[in-house]
């Protein structure tokens, strides 16, 4: 392992906690919203997915930010130990980006009006999507190295390369096939759902785009992207 960097875990750390600040933020302002619209309707599996989404992913990032903080505080830690925090939050990761996939799935789903072959489509994509997560998760584990504070000593350049194509290409799709329906139906947004829809795809795919753009060049100057990445 190579020596440990005092502004490397200073990064995770602060990272960790603004992402932790700003996700409890976001559920307190939205919290009202949330109460009116989800929790006094029926159970279905959006409300489930939605729930996890919002909540898992608060549990998570208090372990993050608590785990990080001790390890970053330790003389040392055990590389086996640095393998199995890399794992946990690769899991929650994935499990995660799962879910707000299935989620973006189904409105897209639902705009087609519930079509068979639409289903059936996406369904296949999101599994291929999860297995190419695995993969890319599995092989990271594998093959970056550690430091005594568990920061990732590098970023395999290719891996991240193809998972970041990954990502556009799912999230280019959903976009792709909300406009393709909206063109369908005139060339015009003829609803405030549609314009709700063709707006939020945008949103996600242009900022999935520019996380993308920043965090490759990163990962090849760099060479550490892990302690950003999960938070």
């Amino acid at each position: 392992m190579k020596t440990i960097d005092p502004n490397d875990v200073t990064i995770r750390n602060y990272s960790s906690l603004v992402a932790l600040i700003f996700l409890i933020w976001e559920i307190l302002v939205t919290f009202g919203d949330e109460c009116k619209y989800i929790w006094k309707h029926n159970w279905t599996p959006v409300k489930c997915i939605y729930l996890f989404c919002r909540y898992f992913s608060l549990a998570v990032q208090i372990i993050n930010y608590v785990v990080t903080r001790d390890l970053g505080s330790r003389i040392s830690v055990a590389y086996t130990t640095c393998q199995i925090w890399f794992a946990f939050q690769a899991i929650c990761t994935t499990s995660l980006l799962c879910a707000v996939n299935a989620l973006l799935m189904l409105r897209v789903y639902a705009l087609y009006n519930k079509d068979r072959k639409i289903a059936i489509f996406l369904a296949n994509l999101l599994i291929l999507d999860t297995i190419c997560t695995m993969v890319h998760t599995d092989y990271c584990v594998k093959t970056c190295g550690f430091d005594h504070a568990c920061s990732m000593m590098s970023t395999p350049p290719t891996t991240l390369l193809s998972f970041s194509a990954q990502i556009l290409v799912v999230q280019g799709t959903l976009w792709g096939m909300t406009l393709w329906k909206n063109g369908a139906e005139g060339g015009r947004i003829r609803s405030q759902l549609m314009c709700l829809l063709v707006r939020d795809g945008g949103f996600l795919f242009v900022g999935t785009f520019v996380l993308v753009v920043t965090a490759v060049p990163y990962a090849f100057f760099v060479k550490s992207l892990g302690h950003i990445g999960f938070s």
